[in-house]
């Protein structure tokens, strides 16, 4: 018989969707299940993986009732989020992942309200692409906003170049390529995002990388899998414009769809020096190795006149034709304008075209250190092509073009030698082979002649011998 506070625990567990019906049902049909201690039966559902850490800390704590949030279990905490704090949970009828976003009330003033959030967010929902973060759900709980998201395994880029250093120029026009590809959606939906920025773009899967940080943690680093969602459409509060804002659109007063593009503009300039984006001016000395259409189209993208930018249809199209455009190979060894330490790699991030090595490795090693006229050191980065880098279901829209590899000249003198030791070769051993059957090198001795004896006359009858 289950004590007092076991059978309130499963009552709440039925109430509140922590255990599946089932689950509480076969519970005590173990023999070996605690009954009397609540703290005993937590540590025994863990051990077998019916409650996660956080729900077993919770029901000990005496606070199993917040394990439900807005008919959603919830299973743990991930963290601060844009608005509040993330929670792991899982869907209530079909038991898959969900990440839940409790924000708080303060979170909106003093420009929006709850109200007015949730009305965006319920016009945003509709707008589906496999570069879009989708929206689940989103309401009201308790009078606290929540919204329900899809979860997603990767970091935003922000935090990602804070482990990988500035990207190489191939891999930071794929990446906003496809944060385009679901902004043109929005916009062609009628949508505008109202803030594009790299902490809002997220790409995964990532894998660790074999360099640590400087408190000795893991780096990460994309997967050749990596595709990007972009996160926040529809998720935006009203705010007043923060001066100094590099991803805000000089003279902005409100979300637009040429505001979005400056400020996918700015990300592109983030990724290729991993410092905040200024002039697009101040590009080209940054990053001499980058193809100048790619510079040229941050630089439009950035452009103070509003209807000088291009839309996100119109910058696809660029992308595209920056993919067929070599990257420019690095010329001097001097000292690079980033500075030193982890973004001096940048003197070499190119392709060099004479020995037909793609570039597409990440800052996972120091290249200013490797000489100019030798094969760039790609430390645990393979160097892979870029059409390997690009997420597998994301179609290419303009075709790769093949790697021309120097041809080699033939040395007819070293052939000639090898010919001749071929031939000089095969007739040693043919001799060697000839000498042996022959008996040539057989130096045993002859067996020597056994020596004579004198014949035994037979003894006559009669006689002794004399």
């Amino acid at each position: 018989m289950p004590s007092e506070s076991i059978a309130s625990f499963l009552d709440l567990a039925r109430e509140k969707n922590i255990l599946q019906a089932g689950d509480v049902d076969a519970l005590f049909q173990q023999p070996d299940v605690p009954q009397q201690n609540l703290a005993a039966l937590c540590e025994f559902l863990q051990m077998r993986g019916v409650l996660t850490q956080y729900q077993s800390d919770m029901i000990r704590a005496g606070k199993g009732y917040e394990l439900n949030f807005a008919g959603y279990p919830i299973l743990d905490e991930l963290g601060l989020c844009p608005g509040g704090t993330a929670y792991k949970g899982i869907h209530p009828a079909l038991r898959t992942p969900v990440v839940i976003r409790r924000l708080r009330s303060e979170w909106f003033a003093p420009l929006d309200n709850a109200s007015a959030y949730l009305q965006r967010a319920q016009d945003a929902a509709p707008t589906v692409h496999p570069n879009l973060a989708h929206l689940l759900d989103a309401g009201v709980h308790r009078d606290e906003a929540f919204v329900v998201l899809e979860p997603f395994d990767g970091a935003d880029l922000e935090s990602l170049i804070g482990d990988i250093g500035p990207m190489p120029a191939p891999l930071a026009a794929e990446f906003i390529k496809q944060a385009a590809l679901a902004l043109q959606t929005a916009h062609l939906s009628g949508l505008v995002h109202g803030d594009i920025r790299p902490a809002n773009i997220w790409v995964g899967p990532l894998i660790t990388s074999t360099r640590l940080r400087i408190d000795g943690s893991p780096r990460y680093r994309p997967a050749s899998t990596a595709s990007v969602k972009l996160f926040e459409l529809g998720l935006v509060p009203n705010r007043p414009a923060v001066a100094g804002d590099p991803y805000l659109a000089p003279k902005s007063k409100s979300p637009s769809a040429e505001a979005d593009i400056f400020a996918l503009g700015a990300s592109l300039a983030f990724l290729l020096t991993a410092k905040p984006p200024s002039t697009p001016d101040t590009l080209t000395a940054l990053r001499p190795d980058a193809p100048p259409a790619l510079l040229n189209l941050v630089g439009k993208m950035m452009a103070a006149d509003p209807g000088a930018r291009p839309t996100a249809s119109e910058v696809l199209v660029e992308l595209s034709e920056v993919d067929r455009s070599p990257t420019v190979e690095r010329k001097s060894r001097g000292p690079s304008a980033l500075g030193g330490g982890e973004l001096e790699h940048l003197e070499v991030n190119s392709v060099i075209e004479d020995t037909g090595i793609d570039m597409a490795e990440a800052a996972n090693v120091d290249l200013a250190s490797v000489a100019e006229d030798s094969l760039p050191v790609v430390g645990d980065w393979p160097a892979h092509s870029l059409e390997e880098w690009a997420p597998h279901d994301t179609p290419s829209s303009a075709p790769s073009q093949p790697r021309v590899v120097p041809k080699r000249t033939i040395n007819k003198t070293k052939v000639l030698i090898w010919i001749v030791a071929f031939f000089v070769l095969n007739f040693l051993a043919a001799a060697i082979w000839a000498s042996i059957y022959f008996g040539v090198f057989d130096n045993t001795p002859d067996p020597e002649p056994e020596p004579k004896t004198a014949p035994i006359k037979p003894v006559k009858k009669g006689k002794s011998p004399a």
